[in-house]
């Protein structure tokens, strides 16, 4: 068979380069459909910020420490539930009531938390980075949804801001710790009442109460409060 010379002064073959383009056409495509894969899978894996849209949204938060041992803390006009590892820092008793609890141990776990409970009268203008509604049902309570950090729904949340401003959640007025917006601090209040709810006992009358709750373990575990506050019962 003979072979055919390339001539310099003749075209390539038509089919030669069809070829090329073919080749030329698949490496393009297969090029575009490895980058689009690697696109897809990176916005699936990737970590997305939370968005915050107001009073409006609902959290559902289950307890962590279902089977928690616990030791009963009575004070003259209260009573409760604490982990057992927990310890009375503080106590103020003078024109206001201010009882302090600290989780007492060295575990890395669970270190870093603190309960202050104060009493008539509250500090109205305390200011906190998380606001958490409560409801008085008589001499106990009950709590509705706690807000993210209020920085990023307060109108004036600016991080700069070199002092609190009033923010509101669900209804509640309270005073947001812009400056202090690292650290977690949660307040409690009711509608109508700034940092306070109102108890009314059997022995101990109507009161007023402000519960403020620092988490500053590695791992925020916000079951603790709500555990307290459940086990809460004025006397």
């Amino acid at each position: 068979m003979r072979r055919r010379k390339y001539r310099y002064d003749r075209r390539a073959p038509r089919h030669r380069k069809r070829k090329i383009f073919k080749g030329l056409f698949i490496s393009i495509l297969i090029t575009v459909i490895l980058v689009a894969t690697i696109v897809f899978v990176i916005s699936k894996t990737e970590k997305k910020p939370k968005i915050i849209t107001g009073p409006t949204q609902k959290t559902v938060l289950k307890a962590s420490n279902s089977n928690l041992v616990t030791q009963t803390i009575n004070e003259p006009n209260y009573t409760f539930q604490l982990p057992l590892d927990w310890q009375q820092t503080k106590s103020v008793i003078n024109n206001t009531q201010i009882y302090t609890w600290h989780s007492g141990t060295t575990d890395p776990k669970k270190i870093g938390r603190e309960l202050t409970i104060y009493s008539d009268p509250i500090p109205a203008t305390y200011p906190v980075t998380y606001e958490l509604p409560l409801t008085s049902n008589g001499s106990t309570i009950s709590y509705g949804n706690i807000s993210d950090n209020c920085k990023n729904f307060t109108s004036a949340g600016s991080t700069k801001s070199l002092v609190p401003v009033l923010a509101r959640w669900s209804g509640v007025d309270f005073y947001c710790n812009i400056p202090g917006f690292v650290d977690v601090q949660i307040g409690t209040g009711t509608i109508g009442s700034i940092n306070s709810v109102t108890l009314t006992g059997p022995q101990s009358g109507a009161k007023h109460y402000f519960f403020l709750y620092k988490d500053r373990n590695i791992s925020t575990d916000y079951a603790i409060f709500y555990a307290i506050l459940t086990s809460f019962k004025a006397k």
